[in-house]
């Protein structure tokens, strides 16, 4: 081994010594410190509590996000925080003032299609009264024209009806000969005997009936008076 081999651990040692004698008070020193910080406690039974810590975000149960389809000043809010609403109610107004200047060209428009609607449907209630008015008019002439025709020789009916009249005709003066022959058969009764009354009265309801037919056939064929 050389000298300068020698020096140099004679060098290492001098420093290892020097470290030792130096780090080595400071240590224990620190480690007293440590050992006078602690306490000292007796194990006892007691309750055991977790508890649980975490991070998110908090939302409400239901939520909405309102938007107007116009920007503006608002004027008036309608409704506050936690309000019940229901659908169609209005929420806010805002100043017409602020709103955009189309807005209240739309709104002017509407005021003109309204009045011009209005005065259409009043064109049509007009137009609706002059064809009802109308209508009356062509049902009068009708009934007119239908007098003025019936009244005409060979247009009060036509030969089916006047024949009908002809058999009623028949039928009813067959009744009144039955009845008459029936009322003949107490002629020589007093005038309150009931079988009496009662023929006399069939004869005149007889009588009456024949009489109505024959009128109604006067008129089917006859012709009219001035």
């Amino acid at each position: 081994m050389n000298k300068k081999t020698i020096v140099i651990a004679l060098i290492v040692v001098a420093v290892a010594a020097i470290a030792y004698f130096v780090i080595r008070p400071s240590f224990f020193s620190q480690q007293d410190t440590v050992i006078s910080d602690l306490e000292i406690l007796s194990i006892e039974r007691g309750e055991l509590r977790a508890i649980i810590g975490a991070t998110g975000t908090v939302e409400a149960n239901q939520s909405a996000s309102l938007t107007f389809q116009t920007s503006g000043t608002v004027e008036y809010a309608n409704v506050e925080t936690s309000d019940k609403v229901i659908e169609g109610q209005e929420l806010a107004s805002l100043l017409e003032s602020s709103l955009q200047a189309q807005l209240i060209t739309a709104k002017s428009e509407l005021i003109t299609a309204q009045n011009a609607l209005d005065d259409l449907l009043n064109s049509q209630v007009i137009s609706a009264q002059a064809q009802q008015t109308l209508a009356q008019a062509r049902d009068n002439l009708d009934l007119m024209e239908y007098r003025w025709r019936v009244q005409q020789e060979g247009y009060r009916a036509n030969g089916e009806t006047i024949a009908e009249a002809e058999a009623n005709l028949v039928l009813a003066q067959n009744e009144v000969d039955r009845a008459q022959h029936e009322y003949s058969k107490y002629s020589g009764r007093n005038e309150d005997d009931p079988s009496r009354a009662l023929a006399r009265s069939n004869l005149a309801d007889a009588r009456q009936k024949r009489d109505s037919v024959e009128r109604s056939l006067n008129w089917y064929t006859g012709s009219p008076n001035e």
